[in-house]
């Protein structure tokens, strides 16, 4: 632990230390830890981006063009459905939690989580029973392939849409 406290001492009364003190201020303060969890978050999303880059590669080259054509054709539907069935809800449930924790409203934050669950699971099998009968009346213009992908990301969509609120109210 006292290395650590060394190291960044002698990097902080360095040149660039003193520079970079100045920008953003001194370690503690606010500005500081916001600049900190600034290129943390960046780091991790650059990870990720990185990491979601490397399974495609892997997924491309182990299912073939057509098979993976037809798995990034349903994990775009997937993508596109579940924005309108979760309504806007995870960022709401981000900001509204927060605040009602603050002020101790835990049968608001129960109530707020329960309606958008339900409201959510409502409009995504809404959305998933509509997308199967349009799918169904236009199967004749798919393969059968195709449609099986297309029906089993219809499927998915409420659990995915209930994965998109848990992790809107994980965020916290």
């Amino acid at each position: 632990m006292k290395v650590i406290k060394d190291i960044e001492a002698g990097l902080l009364n360095s040149q660039p230390g003193r520079a970079i003190t100045q920008i953003i201020g001194k370690p503690g303060t606010l500005r500081f830890r916001l600049a900190r969890d600034t290129v943390g978050v960046m780091a991790i999303r650059a990870l990720s981006m990185g990491l979601s880059f490397a399974v495609s590669v892997v997924l491309a080259r182990l299912l073939g063009v057509r098979e993976f054509g037809l798995y990034s054709l349903a994990m775009s539907v997937l993508g596109l459905l579940v924005v309108p069935a979760t309504f806007g809800f995870p960022q709401l449930l981000v900001r509204e939690i927060a605040a009602y924790r603050i002020k101790g409203e835990w049968g608001l934050i129960r109530g707020l989580l329960r309606f958008a669950r339900r409201t959510s699971l409502l409009a995504s099998l809404g959305i998933a029973l509509l997308g199967g009968f349009v799918l169904w009346a236009l199967s004749d213009r798919f393969s059968g392939e195709g449609v099986r992908v297309l029906a089993l990301a219809f499927l998915a969509l409420p659990f995915w849409a209930l994965l998109q609120l848990s992790e809107g109210k994980k965020s916290l």
